[in-house]
């Protein structure tokens, strides 16, 4: 037997609750799964037994103990995924420009920090917005819309926010 595994993440309950069926006739009819069932001896420990209830389900995604609902494990923030910028038509234009002038692309910058944020998106697959634009900017002279179009300014609305980015649980 193979069992896939999924890791689900802080906010994504609504993929697992979404799946179950509401009564009988959605589960024979195929539009829904079984719901899920409190498993192992750590569960037996603190009390949960039989069917996964929504708000327990919620609660435990939102790390909070699914009986009694005290916070139990702290928050693991990280950038939103959404708000970083793919760096290779950033390193792209960067390349082309070092060819013109015959120069290695650090020696573009002017200033340790971008010479050192320059080092840094050329082993980087994703870059915030804002190293983008000053790179842009700075050693491009162009504005950071004509390289990323409409995913600069996607990128920007999400700047500087985080996210929860914790595993909750695991789909099996």
């Amino acid at each position: 037997m193979a069992l896939g595994v999924t890791p689900l993440r802080v906010g994504q309950e609504a993929y697992w609750l979404d799946q179950v069926a509401h009564d009988r006739c959605e589960y024979y009819s195929g539009k829904g799964e079984s719901p899920g069932w409190w498993a192992g001896s750590l569960a037996a420990r603190v009390g949960l037994e039989g069917v996964a209830e929504e708000t327990a389900v919620r609660q435990l995604f939102a790390g909070q103990d699914p009986i009694t609902g005290a916070q139990r494990v702290a928050p693991l923030w990280r950038a939103d995924p959404r708000s970083r910028l793919d760096t290779g038509p950033l390193q792209a234009a960067l390349r082309e420009l070092a060819a013109s002038r015959g120069v290695e692309v650090s020696e573009l910058a002017t200033g340790e920090r971008l010479r050192n944020q320059l080092q840094r998106i050329s082993g980087t697959r994703k870059f915030p917005p804002v190293v983008v634009e000053r790179a842009c900017r700075t050693i491009l002279n162009r504005n950071p819309e004509e390289l990323y179009g409409d995913a600069y300014a996607e990128a920007r609305k999400h700047a500087g926010r985080r996210i929860d980015a914790r595993v909750t649980s695991f789909d099996l």
